[in-house]
């Protein structure tokens, strides 16, 4: 029976991608950080510049856009976070995940950056080129932006790495 996961690349613009229940995968990128357009071009107000909304804007996402079916919610753990997002906000989105998860009966498993590019390219200290070339070649997805790709990779290393888990339950090993 398959896993069918929900895939998420944390960020002010998030990327997601998807088992559907026909097997097809839907991918695509949500941005969290910019308020609408108006006639103006001034930008109304975004909720995620309000750093105590955040969670709220990131469960609200969850509701929408998690399929019924979905059974599992992968998303990248800490890895490179400390470079790129400050820790604080790491922390109100990992605590966001675990409570929707809880909430819906959905799992969650977090996946390290390394484990990703280990599952994709082969090298965990892979470059974000060598993710997409590979990416490129194992799904044959074209992609609209970076956030997007990633939500892909983590869904394909984590259902790889999920399987082979799976496959290792109940086996003993010995050093004999």
């Amino acid at each position: 029976m398959p896993e069918y996961m929900f895939a998420i690349d944390p960020g002010q613009t998030l990327g997601y991608a998807y088992d559907q229940l026909d097997e097809v995968v839907m991918s695509g990128y949500f941005n969290l950080k910019q308020g609408e357009k108006t006639k103006t071009r001034k930008r109304a107000p975004s909720l995620w510049g309000d750093i105590n909304k955040r969670p709220v804007v990131f469960y609200d996402f969850l509701t929408k856009f998690v399929p019924q079916h979905i059974q599992v919610i992968a998303f990248e753990d800490k890895g490179e976070w400390g470079e790129r997002i400050p820790l604080r906000e790491f922390v109100m989105f990992k605590t966001t995940v675990i409570l929707w998860a809880h909430l819906h009966n959905k799992e969650f498993y977090p996946i390290d950056v390394s484990d990703i590019k280990s599952v994709v390219t082969g090298e965990p200290h892979a470059d974000k080129l060598q993710v997409k070339a590979c990416m490129k070649l194992l799904t044959n997805i074209q992609v609209r932006n970076h956030n997007e790709q990633d939500a892909l990779a983590i869904l394909y290393a984590s259902k790889r790495s999920r399987e082979f888990t799976k496959s290792l339950e109940g086996r003993v090993y010995s050093e004999f």
